[in-house]
């Protein structure tokens, strides 16, 4: 039995995708520790043929929008695959290079979650690796590793008969148990697990996922080289897998679950590990907010301090509960940076999704982060089917207020993401050239506002990998 983890290509490259990810070398290691070594490889070909087919794709297509506001439009990709079978026979000219990679393959494992974006251009090539990977190995089962929505995965899996199976909300485990199942024959219930099993398509139980806390970080199996820029290497790091919050419009899947984090001495153990093995100091912290509970904080930021480590590093926040001197301690824990979920200047707003803050205690906790020379990074969100032109007024008052404090904005749309249409219809994209669809789609006219908004207040957006690999503010 050989099992393999496959990075396919990007087209184009998404800001946390220059950063190895944390939960595939812990799906690796969980492998692993599961069968043989023998039997588990890893090829991350991701920016394998990024820089020459990115180069000539730019060369060879037209890209027919108004500004680089629309980069993420539909339209793009439509024009990407339309174009003289350009597209096409790149593509598959790209998979041929490869393709003896995948020749002693019983089971190929595909990542697709929230860390590669989720965008269109790494959804459509994975999608085709896979459909080529099919047609020449045809006993290969594709197994998705899926930490996005569940709907989707159920369409994928409806739509595309050569993906064998989809493993919900990254449940390392699960593929685990997916793989005995399929070596056994038997048809065990597994949960998390959507799966093409004797011609049937079975879809059991969603369940919360186990945490896997045990396993050695080992970042080895990555192509390093190219993830390095400068002779810069952000590696990434997270402390548990589940999110306090349930804001209905967030892609995190992992929410109101057990949760539960590692011991403040496992983590500043292991990012020594890592920051002495891999020969770097830079940092993001992948969780969806460390301040959840101050206690934890306050002993994490101390166990950093005493440990006198020095790496510096990137973390994402609620702005709420967080005093003063709770910010110094965490620069003093060098925090460089932290990513607000700001989401909106209404009150309104800030309720319906249930942020459990307000106004005026965001504004605090932004100003004493930047008086304290932490960056501040804030995403919004538009596009919220509450929300009015009233409610957009309110947070451009507040960017504008507060101008001064931003060193990043970024703006998210609501139900404006690729998966705004019916992945139905991206069948006949790839083999049916129906494209009057897609072609309908276009990105939020109000994100595009207040982009440009930020832009004439000379607020950036600068990616966090980009953040900390280029020193903004680490002093």
């Amino acid at each position: 039995m050989k099992v393999k983890l496959f990075l396919p290509p990007v087209l184009d490259v998404w800001g946390l995708m220059w950063a190895p990810q944390y939960d595939i070398w812990v799906l690796f290691n969980t492998l692993k520790d599961r069968f043989r070594d023998d039997e588990v490889s890893m090829s991350d070909y991701r920016f394998y043929f990024y820089d020459d087919f990115y180069k000539e794709l730019k060369k060879n297509v037209l890209f027919q929008v108004e500004d680089y506001y629309k980069h993420q439009d539909i339209v793009n990709i439509v024009n990407w695959v339309n174009v003289d079978n350009f597209f096409w026979d790149k593509a598959y000219g790209l998979y041929s290079s490869v393709k003896d990679v995948f020749s002693d393959v019983d089971y190929l494992i595909i990542p697709f979650s929230v860390f590669e974006q989720s965008s269109m251009e790494y959804f459509l090539a994975w999608l085709l690796f896979s459909y080529y990977v099919k047609q020449d190995f045809n006993d290969v089962k594709i197994i998705v590793f899926w930490d996005y929505f569940s709907n989707y995965a159920k369409f994928v899996i409806e739509e595309f008969d050569f993906i064998d199976s989809v493993v919900l909300k990254g449940d390392k485990l699960a593929v685990c148990n997916l793989i005995s199942n399929f070596e056994s024959g038997k048809s065990t219930e597994i949960n998390n697990v959507i799966y093409s099993f004797w011609n049937d398509v079975i879809l059991w139980q969603e369940s919360e996922v186990s945490i896997v806390n045990d396993v050695v970080p080992d970042y080895s199996q990555f192509e390093l080289d190219v993830y390095r820029k400068d002779w810069k290497l952000v590696l990434t790091y997270e402390m548990w897998e589940w999110c306090r919050n349930n804001c209905f419009y967030c892609y995190n899947v992992h929410k109101w679950g057990n949760f539960s984090t590692k011991d403040v001495k496992k983590i500043v153990s292991e990012i020594r590990l890592l920051k002495e093995v891999y020969n770097t100091d830079l940092f993001d912290i992948n969780d969806s907010e460390i301040n959840y509970s101050r206690e934890f904080l306050v002993d994490l930021a101390g166990e950093l301090v005493k440990s006198d480590l020095w790496v510096f590093w990137s973390a994402l926040v609620v702005p709420k509960e967080l005093d003063r001197g709770l910010l110094e301690l965490l620069y003093k824990a060098w925090c460089r940076q932290l990513r607000f979920w700001v989401e909106s200047g209404s009150q309104k707003i800030l309720d319906v999704i249930w942020k459990w803050t307000n106004v005026e205690e965001m504004e605090q906790v932004l100003s004493d982060s930047r008086d304290i020379w932490i960056s501040v990074y804030a995403s919004f969100i538009v596009d919220l089917p509450q929300e009015t032109n009233e409610d957009i007024k309110l947070t451009m008052e507040l960017i504008y207020r507060n101008k001064s404090l931003f060193d990043n904005i970024i703006i998210c749309a609501y139900n404006t993401h690729i998966w705004n249409f019916d992945l139905r219809y991206f069948r006949y994209l790839l083999w049916k050239s129906d494209y009057d669809f897609c072609r309908t789609k276009r990105l939020s006219k109000k994100k595009i506002l207040l982009r440009r908004f930020c832009d004439k207040l000379w607020i950036c957006n600068v990616d966090v990998i980009d953040f900390l690999r280029g020193n903004y503010g680490i002093n």
